[in-house]
């Protein structure tokens, strides 16, 4: 894994729990890495 990847969710996880919405954080992160993969699986 690059460590950029590693800093970048990092970060996330730390705006999570840092952060007084932390839970619409997690759920939009959440939302988009779900979608990625899809289109991942799926090209267009």
């Amino acid at each position: 894994m690059n460590l950029l990847w590693i800093a970048v969710l990092t970060a996330l996880v730390l705006v999570e729990k840092v952060a007084p919405k932390g839970d619409w954080v997690s759920r939009i992160t959440g939302i988009g890495f779900a979608v990625w993969g899809i289109m991942l699986l799926f090209p267009i």
